[in-house]
């Protein structure tokens, strides 16, 4: 048992932690965009990943079938035990709801892929005589596609309605290239196995870049999770307000204006810009601290709106520093969000169009 334990944890474990920690060492020194990172994976690697393992697997109908059962007894039965002990201890809606999607809506790609490629293709056969070396990262791709499914389906009807939204916002899962993915995967290998005898028939057009996105998949994936588990690098408030202080004192000012709403009695609510004012007056203060009257720190470049409404100036925030290239860290993200909902009573369906 030992043996088997030491050889996990140096043929599996530890080429996983390695390249985790590359992508922490490099978030501290390079200071990567995770949101980047993001979309990279789910609009061109996780698609490619499922698309291509899924046309080269043989697994039968039968046990494609069953692997879905087998997925979803599993987390239907825990997600109705925690819904019962909800009940029980008369919790929250927005509680159950909570516990429920953090326990049977979990991360198949990030870690899973990766453990699965070491262990099963790496690392040998699934079963002792198994000619398919690769039998059991197929395995994992089905996984991972009830995965994201799960997630984009389930998940965000839970919180819709727990949140008084409407459960149909769950489709917005069909502007992302996964569905489609899956349907042209899963085309393609019944074409495969029904007219060419399992033979792979793709042109080297558009088989070689989508392998190699496949292949890209797993190291980032491993870098990004290194990358966010960081507590120093861009996902920092402080790291980041002094990287920003540091560009706008070398630079002498800022170049796009902050955006400012008349409030009578010639003063303004900064809508936008807020971290920029206060390093301009940080910067003015260390000028006078200093003995030097530099009147470049006195004034900041500003777009003043004279009859901006609430939901406009909510409209601002929102288009730059969640989806923007200013985006908040995540709690700041979530903290907004829920002050607009429940304080602000924003609609969901207006909280998603934002978004």
């Amino acid at each position: 048992m030992l043996h088997h334990t030491g050889q996990i944890l140096y043929h599996i474990l530890l080429p996983l932690l390695l390249m985790v920690g590359f992508g922490t060492l490099l978030q501290r020194y390079q200071s990567l965009s995770l949101e980047t990172l993001a979309r990279i994976s789910m609009y061109l690697l996780v698609p490619s990943f499922l698309l291509v393992r899924i046309y080269d697997s043989d697994i039968p109908w039968g046990e494609i079938g069953l692997i879905a059962l087998v997925f979803l007894i599993v987390l239907g039965v825990l997600g109705m035990l925690l819904f019962a002990g909800g009940r029980a201890f008369r919790a929250p809606n927005k509680t159950v709801a909570a516990v429920i999607l953090g326990s049977i809506v979990f991360n198949a790609g990030n870690f899973g892929i990766p453990v699965a490629h070491l262990l099963y293709v790496e690392g040998g056969t699934l079963f002792q005589g198994q000619p398919d070396t690769e039998a059991g990262l197929h395995v994992q791709a089905l996984v991972v596609m009830l995965s994201n499914l799960l997630v984009w389906f389930l998940g965000y009807v839970v919180l819709a309605v727990a949140k008084g939204g409407r459960a149909r916002e769950a489709l917005r899962i069909f502007k992302l290239p996964i569905p489609y993915a899956l349907v042209a995967s899963f085309v393609l290998r019944e074409i495969r196995l029904r007219s060419f005898n399992g033979a792979d028939f793709l042109p080297v057009w558009a088989s070689f870049p989508l392998r190699s996105l496949s292949g890209a998949l797993v190291p980032m994936m491993l870098v990004a999770l290194g990358a966010g588990a960081d507590p120093e690098g861009s996902t920092d408030p402080q790291g980041s307000y002094e990287r920003l202080k540091n560009s706008i004192q070398a630079s002498g000012g800022i170049i796009q204006p902050i955006i400012l709403k008349s409030a009578g009695n010639d003063s303004y609510l900064c809508v936008e810009g807020n971290t920029r004012v206060a390093i301009y007056r940080e910067l003015r203060q260390q000028e006078r601290n200093a003995g030097r009257s530099d009147e470049k720190w006195n004034t900041i470049p500003a777009i003043v709106k004279d009859d901006m409404e609430d939901l406009e100036a909510h409209k601002i925030r929102l288009q730059v520093h969640l989806v923007g290239n200013r985006s908040w860290d995540p709690y700041s993200k979530a903290k907004y969000l829920k002050e607009l909902r429940e304080e602000h009573m924003m609609p969901m369906s207006d909280l998603v169009d934002f978004c």
